[in-house]
Parts: C-alpha cells; structure tokens; sequence
C-alpha cells in the first residue's frame, strides 16, 4: 500500500529540497537545516516515523545524502537492479531506484520485492540474486576493504573519526582494511561551457511528458531549472556522445580496480547540512563516480555529530554485488544499531511504529 507522495526538488535537480509548492524540505534533527535532496521528503518520512519504507532515485547521491543527513538507511542499487519503468526518467544510465529504510533488513525486503527483470526495461536483465533478506554476514570475514578520503573534498574531523571508528569495527569482524583511492574521473560533465552534460537527457525527458514544454513552462521553472532546460535545448548530439563513451571507459576502469577489493569504505559528504533553503555548491566527489560506474553503494548511519545530526558512512560494492553491499552494512548495522534514534520531533508522535523499531533495537543491544 503507498502511503503518499513526498516532496523534492524540481526535476530532481537539486541536493537539497526546494520548489514553489512551498516552504523548503528541512531535516528533522534540526529544522533550520536541509534534509538533503533530492529524495529528502522519502528520507524525512522515514527518520520522522511517517512511515517504514520509502523509495528513492539517485544519479547522483540523491539517495544517499537525505539518508545520511537525516539518519536512515540508503541503498543506491547495481543499476536496474530495479527496473526502470515509470515514464519520467532524466538521468539513462546514471539513475538508479533504490529503497530508504529504517534498517537494513527492511530495506532488503523492499529490494526483495522490487527487483528483478521486468520487460518494460530491457536494461534490467542482470544476474537474478535469489534471497536479499539473506543477511547473514558469511563472507566479511576475509573481505578487502579499501578506505578512501581522496576526491578532494575538505572533510569535517568528525566525520574522518567516523570513518576511523568504522574501519577499525571492520578490521574486528575479520576484514583486511587498506588505504586506497578508487579512479576518480578526471574531466568534468559540461558539454561546453555552460552546457551540462545531462541537460540534454532532462529536457527530452520534459518533452516526453509535456511535447512543447519549453514554449509552455518556461516561464514556470525554478531558476535552477531553468538554467538546465534552456541548455537542454543547445545539448549537442555528438558531443553527448563522446561523454558517453567516456562513462563507459570509467566504468570499465572501476571494475578493473575493484578486482583487488571487495568493497570501497569512503564519506557521504565532508560537512555538515547547510541550511534549510539556502543552496550551496557543495561537494560531494563520492557519489556520483559510482552512479557513472554503476555499483551499488549505501549509506550506512553510523553516528552524531557534536551538533546533533546525524553522521554516515558509504559502502561500496562491485557491480552487481547488491548482496555484498547489503550484508556488509548490516554486519555494520549489527554493532552500531541506529534504528532507535529518533529525532524529538518524533519522540511520542510515530505511534506503534517507532514503538516496535525501538523495542527491536532494545532486544539486540
């Protein structure tokens, strides 16, 4: 049963949530700051307890910054590891469904129900995994786990002893951890100046709903859409092309390297939420490489910051070790259990939910 519809930015297009339908997506832990995007209003159903499960896109972390801000579980699949069937989708290639949950297991119930082949996506013809709730950690004992804080971005200390704390938590569960960056791609995404290299797949993908939308909504978009959509229109053909070969050269160079790794430890994001409504260009160089790579990846709380939000982790796996990425997060999940953190706002408000979640959780510790 669908609970409801929740909020995002338009078109997707942003890591936080703000549109003119009204006030901007905030984060439960702390209201004056942004729940992330674009997924934020799935992530802030969860977190508050409005309902167990959600789903989410993601090409470009749009999964896992609203889990990792707001404190749930995130799980970007392999790519159409769901397929993709709904009409509207600006991102071929680089966007992947994914579930957002309280824990672990529920999440893997939802993957349990959603993936698979479906006709109507010719691309989602991967290797079948059989039983996603089967958890049991028998092969972390032995991985190789590489750590990464490279990419460039300019790291909250907090969130660097966070890492610290989750390497040595594997090195106890029996996994070789080592220190490693992963191919990182070295050319940006415009087309030319000025002209995104996706802007050209979210226009098509406006044209495909709406035929003359240009001429009919213009005037309609926000301003970070607008800008998108007018370049859309220039996106050269043979140009996107030549990215898309690129993408598929970066791809295959990400297999190569995890041949030696099983699994990528890195950050979410290397500060914490800005606030609520006030965009920043923020810097997220972990995310997005492995929606171009098409690995799966989660974010996976594992903690707080000082100032009280939430803080995760990102488990990366090789292409099409969903299962891998699943069973490592919930050995992780095993130690560090959150699901029984709730924001205040929440605290007496979630009814039977919150209540079973936090008796749970109690039952383990």
């Amino acid at each position: 049963m669908i609970v409801g519809k929740t909020n995002t930015p338009e078109f997707a297009l942003l890591a936080e949530v703000r549109n003119r339908l009204g006030e901007p997506g905030a984060n439960p832990w702390n209201l004056d700051c942004t729940c992330g995007g674009s997924s934020g209003g799935a992530a802030v159903a969860v977190a508050a307890g409005l309902g167990q499960l959600a789903v989410g896109t993601d090409s470009g972390g749009s999964i896992r910054v609203p889990a990792a801000y707001t404190g749930v579980f995130g799980l970007k699949p392999a790519y159409q590891r769901i397929p993709t069937i709904q009409r509207w989708r600006a991102a071929p290639g680089r966007s992947h469904n994914g579930p957002l949950a309280r824990t672990v297991r529920d999440a893997a119930l939802l993957m349990q129900a959603l993936a698979g082949f479906d006709l109507r996506d010719p691309e989602s013809r991967l290797e079948p995994i059989a039983d996603f709730l089967d958890l049991t950690p028998t092969t972390i004992s032995g991985a190789r786990v590489a750590v990464s804080l490279g990419g460039g971005a300019q790291m909250d200390p907090e969130a660097i002893r966070l890492l610290d704390e989750v390497a040595d938590l594997l090195r106890g569960l029996g996994c070789e951890v080592l220190e490693d960056d992963p191919p990182f791609p070295s050319e940006g995404d415009e087309l030319e100046p000025g002209v995104w290299g996706y802007s050209g797949d979210h226009y098509a993908a406006a044209e495909s709903l709406a035929p003359g939308f240009w001429e009919q909504h213009a005037d309609d978009l926000t301003d970070y859409a607008r800008m998108i959509y007018e370049a859309g229109r220039r996106a050269l053909a043979w140009q996107y092309r030549l990215l898309l070969r690129r993408n598929q050269a970066y791809r295959e160079q990400m297999t190569v390297w995890f041949r030696s790794y099983d699994f990528l430890l890195t950050p979410i994001a290397g500060t914490a939420p800005a606030q609520a409504g006030v965009y920043e260009e923020r810097a997220f160089p972990f995310l997005a490489p492995f929606n171009t790579a098409q690995n799966p990846a989660a974010a996976v709380p594992a903690g707080f910051h000082s100032d009280g939000l939430p803080l995760a982790i990102q488990i990366v796996g090789r292409r099409g070790d969903d299962l891998g990425v699943l069973r490592l997060s919930a050995a992780i999940e095993a130690v560090r259990p959150w699901a029984h953190h709730w924001p205040t706002l929440a605290e007496g408000k979630a009814g039977p939910l919150q209540k079973r979640l936090t008796e749970k959780e109690g039952q383990k510790e």
